[in-house]
């Protein structure tokens, strides 16, 4: 008999939202064209670049989405989100970090961590690509790096006994399958968010995690299991533990065949000003639009036409921000604050 393999699928959407007079006074068939370009982009495989130097040597690969930059060590995957304004990158130290200091203005950091993972997998590219990356930053020929090979897919071998961890995707779409062997124990699957300022799961079964002034949500997963081509669906649910911990909650199923669990994520956006934002709260209505609270500093923090409060009017005040299902646009953005510091205080 064939060897089996069970999946656990994990995808992440990243959408970079950003509001601006030019794109109200656009027309509508500009507007569409956009649009359309946004999406074949978004389609495109995603890149993954060998680490030749360009990046700190913990770094194995990295990859440019859109409005984020993905880090992948061996033990965890670095998540910049990021507005476009500034450079992303990383530099040397005990910590993956951006190469400036990020900017509460411009950027949010989530880490994804294996937890109790092997601290040497094997690493693997798969499916090279035709083009190069090439870097040529000051006027010293030796620190230039040239010729960087690029992938589809990178593997990390036996993160856990029997399972394999691999990273794939498209420039909208960051996806990582867990891949687990017949009667590996999927028990052992374990990711620690570092950076989220607050995790949950609301009445839909869907992860919301706030990463300072991002917000990232993954659908509840969807379980099931193939044979002759007819998949038969498993029950299972996120579990969060030690308050930033996330594994699954698996109905029954047969460990002699493939399961894929896939909590895909809807989006994972940016909103922010020009200086400090903070998000506090999370909501999602029954049709999937997203509502956001927190505080902010900044005076450009977008806001919609016909707001109730388009200007910072004091210090800090508080916003109030929704967006549509899939986080691409703003419903409805206001500052809600008078003339010195107001807070906003969620359990």
């Amino acid at each position: 008999m064939s060897s089996s393999r069970f999946f656990v699928h994990l995808s992440l959407s990243l959408a970079l939202l950003v509001a601006g007079a030019s794109a109200q006074n656009s027309s509508s068939a500009d507007h569409v064209k956009s649009q359309q370009a946004v999406e074949a982009y978004g389609k495109l495989p995603l890149a993954f670049e060998a680490n030749r130097g360009q990046t700190d040597k913990q770094v194995r690969f990295l990859s440019r989405g859109e409005g984020y930059t993905a880090f992948l060590t061996d033990s965890e995957a670095v998540m910049v989100l990021q507005d476009g304004s500034k450079p992303q990158g990383v530099s040397s130290g005990n910590k993956i970090e951006p190469k400036e200091a990020p900017d509460p203005g411009y950027s949010s950091i989530l880490r994804m961590k294996i937890e109790g993972a092997s601290p040497n997998p094997k690493v693997s590219a798969l499916d090279e690509l035709e083009g190069r990356s090439n870097y040529f930053i000051g006027n010293d020929p030796k620190k230039w790096t040239s010729d960087v090979p690029l992938y589809k897919k990178v593997r990390f071998q036996s993160v856990y006994p029997g399972i394999d961890l691999l990273y794939y995707g498209t420039q909208g779409q960051l996806e990582y399958d867990f891949v687990i062997a017949p009667h590996a124990d999927p028990e052992k699957i374990k990711v620690a968010f570092s950076g989220a300022e607050h995790m949950g799961i609301d009445k839909n079964g869907d992860l919301q995690i706030n990463v300072g002034s991002g917000q990232v949500t993954f659908h509840k997963p969807v379980v099931r299991q193939d044979k002759d081509g007819v998949a038969t669906p498993v029950s299972g649910t996120f579990r969060i533990s030690n308050g930033k911990e996330v594994s699954f909650d698996l109905g029954q199923y047969d460990r002699s065949r493939e399961l894929v669990i896939d909590p895909s994520l809807v989006y994972a956006t940016y909103l922010s000003g020009n200086t400090y934002d903070q998000a506090q709260a999370i909501a999602v209505d029954n049709s999937g639009n997203a509502y956001i609270t927190g505080w902010t500093q900044s005076t450009n923090f977008p806001t919609t036409s016909g707001a109730y409060q388009t200007t910072n009017a004091g210090t800090y005040d508080v916003f109030i921000t929704k967006l549509n299902t899939t986080g691409s646009a703003l419903v409805y953005s206001t500052y809600l604050g008078g003339s010195s510091y107001e807070n906003l205080l969620c359990s």
